[in-house]
């Protein structure tokens, strides 16, 4: 089965790790489905359907899925090198930010500092 390997909603900083993910996935139960994979609050979501999974099955898949969480908490998510920081971005827009009125990003102190000097060092993969 052909899977996504990418979403327009991950910055390629983080491809390696739902590379991994997927692949260590499939090995588990290939008829899974993938339903999203996000960023959200500086880390990795991943949200999946399978049709036929037994207990040890659906344990497996959260311990592979809570790793790749984990590793995209220290991974930059616009290079992929570790370790990165959490930033905390002001946003003027509170309607998609956290409670306090922040983005969270998950990246390395070259590519925030690339950021501040207005490079667009954030753009998504397609």
């Amino acid at each position: 089965m052909e899977k996504m390997r990418r979403n327009e909603y991950i910055h390629w900083g983080w491809g390696k790790i739902v590379d991994d993910m997927l692949n260590a996935l499939e090995e588990i139960n290939p008829t899974f489905e993938i339903c999203q994979v996000k960023e959200k609050f500086g880390e990795l979501r991943f949200y999946y359907a399978a049709l036929e999974q037994s207990d040890w099955q659906y344990e497996a898949f959260q311990a592979i899925i809570d790793r790749a969480i984990q590793r995209s908490r220290k991974t930059c998510q616009w290079c992929g090198f570790e370790p990165s920081f959490w930033y905390w971005y002001d946003r003027p827009d509170k309607e998609f930010t956290n409670s306090k009125g922040y983005w969270i990003r998950s990246i390395c102190n070259h590519c925030e500092t690339l950021g501040k000097r207005g490079l667009d060092i954030g753009k998504y993969e397609r």
